[in-house]
């Protein structure tokens, strides 16, 4: 076999051994075996260190030495070399002479330089020297000892390594001597092996210490000679297919052992449904209400600044990593602060959606870096029982879900969800959560938010669970009405909506100043339907019109209305309920103002409300519940529709209000 395949098969063969130590240090750090990485570390590094400087100083003592030949005859004898070896690279002044060497080497990288003995400049083999150099100058034969010795250092520990490493130098030389006398004649041959026989003969003695890498047993000179001296070597062949095999064997090793690391990665790292075979606290059921009826309610507002300052007195601050405690289920869980007790609620509120939704997603690392507060946000809670030790929380909380029907929590009816617009979906919750060591809480049981209030209000007597808003999203709108907007031209004014594209609108000679805010309503079909304009403002107080329409809006008169109802502070909502029967929703002050008319806008009187809860100060047109009108009064000017809202029934068509509870709406 040709020494040019045995180079590659030894570069393969040490390349196999390094894919298959670093797959082993991959494997040992996935499973914490640290020690043995350092250690395997450590030894590369002293080893590069070692050689690293004993070249140093090999570099430094050789230059010391070195003389530029620059005999012209010596130069073309080289430049000839040179050409015979096709080496494209410029090696013009690059020939030196040290007279402590004992056998010619090429040395750099980059710039590659060839060195001789001082004897040799005299040696009738002169021009056989120089082409076996630039053989190994064409060939980068100083690159690749550089990388088997960068692999032996990696593989420090391996006697393979040091073999493969010391086997490969020789059949670099071993290589170049073929490419040497590649189509010479016997005669030249013998010369060159005369040649190579009498460098080995040569001592190395301290004044000429510097070699190299030369080989000089008598196994590696004898197979030097030999291939000098044949002519013939068929083993191309199967030196390619060796190297073919080899390349397999390294990929298929790579692959397999790369898909077995892979494979225990992803097992490693894989999420843990921690929730198997572990008892769930009772969810949704009489049990976990009938436990949260032992504990004691408290006022609104218990849970405040001096009780949390009381409780941080107790119980400082932590890191999670000084808790020292393991959790024996996913229910119980640490906080850094018990002062603030609160802090409990969100985590718990966090097990019921990975319980319900995804407990395979679930495991201590995904829970650190995928919490769900990203798409969770709280509407509302407050304390409804007990306190640090054992507590009941009431909570309002919504999450983005773009596909709600998906929900495991919304098929079992745990979740409400009010407009298909929003994709968010909400949850409406009592929470039962106990204390059972310092810093470490667990959920104790979940329940419906209203049928735990009412449970509560069953059991005890002067409970303050009034104001406690509940979720609330059934109503629906009197009117289904399209998009309507008053606009002047030519002087004249027009009411456009998408069915009334231009409707004219008389007005008298104090409104030519326009309309600055108009409502509309069709109550109980399109031909009647009122028209109610704000005019202009002054001194905070504005002046409004009142238009109706008996042909669907194409003809429009106005309605002489009542003082109260024609000039007052602001108008927040208008909504006829029958062709007779309307409501104005009017601004003005810490109460609600609600103006009534039964005669289609004639006359209007305001509205009797039978308990009005502090701060709720804005009330808005009625809307139809199960058929019959519900109200719902603010706490200010803001979202009409949304946030959280006093709620109220009428038994008298809407003369008089009673106040039922506190709702959410959304």
């Amino acid at each position: 076999m040709s020494g040019k395949w045995k180079k590659v098969i030894w570069m393969i063969c040490m390349i196999q051994l390094c894919v298959i130590h670093l797959a082993l240090l991959v494997y040992l750090e996935i499973y914490d075996q640290r020690m043995w990485v350092m250690l395997s570390m450590t030894g590369t590094a002293a080893m590069a260190i070692f050689w690293y400087l004993g070249y140093r100083r090999f570099v430094k003592e050789c230059v010391q030495d070195l003389v530029c030949i620059e005999d012209e005859k010596i130069s073309g004898l080289f430049c000839r070399a040179n050409q015979e070896a096709h080496n494209k690279t410029d090696m013009n002044h690059r020939i030196y002479m040290n007279p402590k060497i004992r056998i010619p080497f090429v040395m750099g990288l980059c710039k590659q330089s060839v060195i001789i003995p001082a004897d040799c400049v005299m040696d009738d083999n002169l021009f056989y020297i120089f082409l076996h150099e630039c053989y190994h100058v064409k060939r980068w034969d100083t690159l690749y000892k550089y990388v088997m010795l960068l692999c032996n250092c990696f593989l420090w520990f391996h006697p393979l390594a040091y073999f493969f490493r010391y086997i490969s130098y020789r059949d670099i030389e071993v290589s170049c001597d073929e490419m040497v006398v590649a189509g010479k004649s016997k005669e030249e041959r013998y010369n060159y092996g005369k040649f190579l026989l009498e460098s080995a003969g040569k001592k190395n003695t301290k004044s000429n210490p510097y070699w190299a890498y030369f080989n000089d047993s008598k196994s590696i000179l004898k197979q030097r000679i030999s291939a000098v001296m044949e002519e013939k070597r068929n083993w191309d062949i199967l030196a390619k297919t060796a190297v073919l095999f080899l390349v397999l064997e390294v990929v298929g090793l790579a692959v397999l052992f790369g898909k077995k690391l892979i494979n225990d990665y992803r097992d490693i790292n894989a999420p843990v449904n921690e929730f198997e075979n572990t008892i769930a606290p009772p969810m949704y059921t009489e049990d976990a209400i009938a436990k949260m009826l032992k504990i004691e309610p408290v006022k609104k507002d218990t849970y405040g600044l001096e009780l949390m300052e009381s409780y941080m007195a107790v119980y400082p601050e932590k890191e999670m990593k000084d808790i020292l405690f393991e959790e024996s289920s996913p229910w119980q869980y640490k906080v850094e602060n018990p002062g603030r007790f609160k802090d409990a609620l969100h985590p718990a509120v966090q097990r019921f959606w990975y319980y319900m939704e995804a407990q395979e997603e679930f495991s201590s690392h995904y829970y650190e870096l995928s919490p769900m507060y990203c798409n969770f946000e709280t509407v509302y809670s407050d304390l409804i029982a007990g306190g640090i030790n054992e507590a009941v929380w009431g909570i309002i909380w919504k999450r983005y879900a773009p596909d709600a029907s998906a929900l495991n929590s919304y098929k079992s009816g745990y979740v409400k969800r009010s407009d298909s617009k929003t994709n968010y979906v909400y949850y409406s919750m009592a929470v039962h959560i106990k204390m059972i060591e310092p810093y470490v809480f667990e959920v104790v049981g979940i329940a419906d938010l209203e049928k735990t209030i009412k449970a509560y209000q069953g059991k005890y007597e002067n409970v303050d669970l009034e104001d406690f808003p509940v979720l609330d999203m059934t109503c629906e709108w009197v009117n289904k009405q399209e998009f309507y907007e008053v606009v002047s031209k030519d002087g004249r004014w027009y009411l456009v909506s998408e069915d009334v594209k231009e409707t004219e609108i008389s007005v008298q000679d104090e409104y030519l100043y326009g309309f600055s805010k108009v409502f509309v309503s069709f109550p109980e079909n399109k031909d009647v339907g009122y028209l109610y304009a704000i005019t202009e403002r002054v001194v905070y107080q504005e002046a409004c019109v009142l238009y109706r329409t008996l042909d669907g809006g194409k003809n429009w008169k106005q309605i002489s209305m009542s003082e109260n109802a024609s000039g007052h502070s602001l108008t927040m909502d208008f909504e006829f309920f029958t062709d007779e029967i309307g409501y104005i929703a009017i601004r003005s002050g810490s109460t609600p103002n609600l103006l009534r008319t039964e005669d289609g806008g004639k006359t209007w009187d305001a509205v009797v409300f039978d308990e009005i809860p502090e701060y709720f100060c804005q009330a808005y047109a009625p809307e139809i519940r199960d058929g019959k009108p519900v109200l719902y009064v603010g706490m200010e000017e803001y979202g009409e529709r949304k946030g959280e809202k006093a709620y109220y029934e009428s038994t008298d068509n809407g003369k008089s209000w009673n106040y039922k509870k506190q709702v959410y709406r959304e």
